[in-house]
């Protein structure tokens, strides 16, 4: 993507104290595309699926209102893509 010309920027959720983190980061870096990549790895064992569904439904509407796109990848999209279509 550098290559090509574009800026990019990265937000680790994991490090964030919560969705404001991002709000901060998202109006700062004012981005065309934003991509939430859920890193796969132990994904049956990770603890709180519903609360980082329910953050990053709540990050996919704060990009959409910014006029950004988005995408969405990972097995959680993939295996309930309605509920991230909807957030945004």
């Amino acid at each position: 993507l550098r290559e090509r010309g574009h800026a990019l920027s990265l937000f680790d959720a994991m490090l964030a104290d919560d969705v404001q983190d991002y709000t901060g980061a998202l109006n700062a870096a004012q981005p065309d595309l934003v991509v939430f990549y859920e890193d796969n790895f132990n994904f049956l064992t990770k603890m709180c699926l519903s609360r980082m569904r329910e953050a990053a439904c709540q990050m996919i509407a704060q990009a959409r209102a910014a006029g950004c796109r988005v995408l969405v990848a990972g097995s959680d999209a993939s295996d309930n893509p309605d509920v991230f279509l909807a957030a945004g």
